[in-house]
This record gives C-alpha cells, structure tokens and sequence, in this order.
C-alpha cells in the first residue's frame, strides 16, 4: 500500500513540473509574441511617421529635458581655441504616439527601439564643428515607456570653440562652454525646459594640463531658439610649465647680472651679453608659438621676457660702452660727472680707499717738469682711473639692474595672485 502512494505521488510532481514548465514556455511565447504585436500595431497599424513631431495637436509644445553627464577633457587648443570633452548627454521627452496599455500586450511596460526608427529632436551642437544628429549612429537604441516617455543617452564627442585669455599664463583660468540648441524647430515647438539631472560626471578621468573647479548650467532661450548651456571653470596644472619654462627664464635672467662680474678687459664681456640676448629671443620664439596670436590681451610672461630682453639689449650697450672707455686715450682725464660715479660706486659697496686726486690743471703744467719715471707714474694712474671708471659702472649697473628685475618679479607676482 505504501508503494502505490510513492508511486502516486512521484506521478504527480512530475506531471505538475511539466505543467509549470508548460506554463513558463506560454509566459514566454506570449511576452514575445506581444512585443511583437505592440510594434506591428504601432508601425504598421497606427502607421508610426517619425518626421511628424509627436503631440496630440501639432499646436502644442513638446517639452525637452536634457542632462549631461561629463566624463572627461580630451584636450583644450590654446592656439585654435578648441575645447575637445566627451561624455553622454541624456535627453527625455514624451512622445504622444508611443503609448500602450500594458494589460493588451502581455504586460509589457517598456522597450527598446533604434535611434533611427523614431522622432528624435534636432538638437545640435552650438559652435561646433557637427550637429548632434549627425554624430549619433544606427546602433544607438532608445528607452521607451508604455507612458510614452523616451530616453536617449548617447556618449558625443564635444568640439567647441572656446575664448583662451592667456594674460596670466601658465597660471590662467578658463571658462569653456558646451551649448546644446534646437536646431530646426523653434521654441513653440520643441522647447528645451529643464534639467533634471543638470551636470554630472559619470566614469571621469582627469586631464594632465586642466583641472576642473567648478560646473554650472543654465537653461535659456535666445529670441526663437531654447538652448541649454553646460559651463565648466578650468585651471591650468602649471607644473611642467615652471619647470621646462619659467624657471630657465629666471636663471637666464639673473645671468644679466653676471655680465658686470667680468672684467671689462675681459674678451668674454661682449661676446657673453650677445648670448643672454640670442637666448631671450629663442624664448620669446617658443613662447610664442605656444601661445595663440591674440592681440586682445597678452602673456604677463610675454611681457616679463621682453622687459629681460630689453634689458640684454641696455647691458649689450653699456658693455660695448665699457670696452670703449677701457681702451681709451691716456691722456685724457676723467671729467667732474664720472669722477662722480666713481665716488658712487664705493659709496655703494662701502669701499674705503684713497681717492685719486688728480688735477687736470695741474697735470698740463706739471707734465713737462716731470721725469721719465714720474711720466710713467701718471700715465699709469691715469690708465688705473679708466679702469676704475668701468669697475664703477659695473657696480652701479649691477645694483640697477638687480632693482629692476626684483620689482619686475614681485610686480608680476602680485598680480598673478590677485587675478587667480
């Protein structure tokens, strides 16, 4: 007896597996065969028109969300002005010819259509290089709900123009913007009302020049057209620029002061001020080409190397002054002014000596009274106060240009720190 109950009751679990096995396999078929039902009803029954904007009455408004979600900064031309990102942008709309009861079709709630098959907005994008129906592609795929609500969210490329202001360079700050704008339709007709999501970033890597600070965006209309403009505040990293740039113009900088430590009877003199100013004009020629040509504004280190570079050019002169001065007739004594400037320069450095007191009257009526070896004593001292002439210069040069370039520095210092 106990047998034929095992038996009975092996029978039926499994008749009542290959029932609710049954039963799944149906499910199926009928959540298949309505899907397939709800797009032939909708394509070829209600002759679904994607080039005929879908509301109820064409009168009406379509209302447009559009989100951006940011993942990163390909690159920033500072020559071209281009700003290159990418990221997905994330649009949702209602669409009135896209909507089922779900109950008909096998409780189907949502689906998924190709881009090209249905109405999408011709949203393109506002200075740049192509429109954003263009850049989509056939295997994009859109969410649909029975609601009629239809998402897109395609990853684009973004290339837009951008306004560089190089004046603080390399320690500048950008605003570049990526505006999205309907590009056929008008704002009766399809209008771009909000942001749900607004910006976000969304698998984000960072860029080795620029660093995002801040985000914003704003939705706004211009006369007839409604656009959307996602905004983002760059910084520039600057440390390859300090090290491969900036410091090596400092160093060849204070290399203008080692121009006065050489003596002037020195050879290496001219030859050495021709250098420094060779080198500050190849350093003007990078800088240059690293830069746009803009003549709104310009580089405060533009403006730092031509102020280096004119002061090569004034210690070029004032060597070749000191050359010619060195080698001058030794019979010519030094006049009131550059006695003057000897006195100077040891009251700068603080250089006690006895100060030679040679009368140029008293030179040309005792000349002819004096020996061959008194002769050759004054001529000696004469030649001992050219030199001390071209040390004087040296020193006091050296002092002015050492001013110079401190309040140059702090100057463009102070005003880089104001304006970052």
């Amino acid at each position: 007896m106990s047998r034929s109950k095992e038996m009975r009751f092996f029978i039926f679990i499994n008749v009542f597996s290959s029932m609710l096995l049954w039963l799944v396999a149906i499910c199926d078929g009928k959540l298949t065969t309505g899907l397939k039902r709800l797009i032939h009803d909708k394509f070829v029954l209600e002759g679904y028109d994607k080039r005929i904007r879908p509301v109820e009455h064409q009168g009406y408004t379509l209302e447009l969300d559009v989100s951006l979600y940011f993942s990163g900064i390909n690159s920033l031309d500072d020559v071209k002005g281009i700003f290159s990102s990418s990221g997905y942008v994330v649009l949702q709309w209602f669409d009135s010819y896209l909507t089922w009861r779900p109950e008909n079709y096998g409780n189907i709630t949502e689906m998924y259509l190709p881009q090209n098959d249905i109405w999408k907005p011709d949203l393109a994008l506002k200075n740049g290089l192509k429109s954003f129906r263009e850049m989509g592609g056939a295997f994009y795929y859109l969410y649909v709900e029975h609601t009629g609500l239809v998402i897109w969210w395609p990853f684009q490329v973004f290339e837009t123009k951008c306004h560089i202001d190089i004046t603080y360079f390399p320690f500048d700050r950008q605003t570049c913007n990526i505006t999205l704008t309907i590009w056929t339709h008008t704002i009766y007709e399809v209008n771009i009302s909000k942001s749900n999501q607004g910006l976000n970033f969304y698998e984000f890597y960072p860029n080795s020049v620029w660093e995002i600070t801040s985000t914003s965006y704003h939705v706004n209309t211009v006369s007839d057209e409604s656009e959307v403009t996602f905004t983002f505040n760059l910084r520039r990293k600057p440390g390859f620029y300090i090290l491969n740039l900036i410091l090596p113009i400092f160093f060849l900088g204070s290399l203008n002061l080692v121009v006065f430590v050489i003596p002037t009877q020195s050879e290496e003199k001219i030859p050495f001020s021709i250098t420094l100013f060779l080198s500050f004009a190849v350093f003007l020629n990078i800088l240059d080409s690293t830069l746009p040509e803009n003549s709104e504004n310009t580089s405060c280190l533009c403006v730092y190397l031509v102020i280096e570079l004119t002061i090569a050019v004034f210690i070029l002169v004032i060597s070749a002054i000191q050359v010619r001065i060195y080698h001058r007739n030794s019979a010519t004594h030094l006049s009131g002014f550059q006695r003057r400037l000897v006195n100077l320069s040891r009251r700068v450095t603080c250089y006690s000596s006895r100060w030679y007191s040679i009368s140029h009257d008293t030179d040309v009526t005792n000349r002819e009274n004096k020996g061959p070896v008194e002769k050759t004593k004054a001529r000696t001292e004469q030649e001992t106060e050219w030199t001390s002439l071209c040390t004087a210069i040296d020193i006091l040069v050296f002092y002015a240009v050492l001013v110079v370039q401190i309040l140059v520095i702090i100057i463009l210092a102070i005003i880089i720190n104001v304006n970052r």
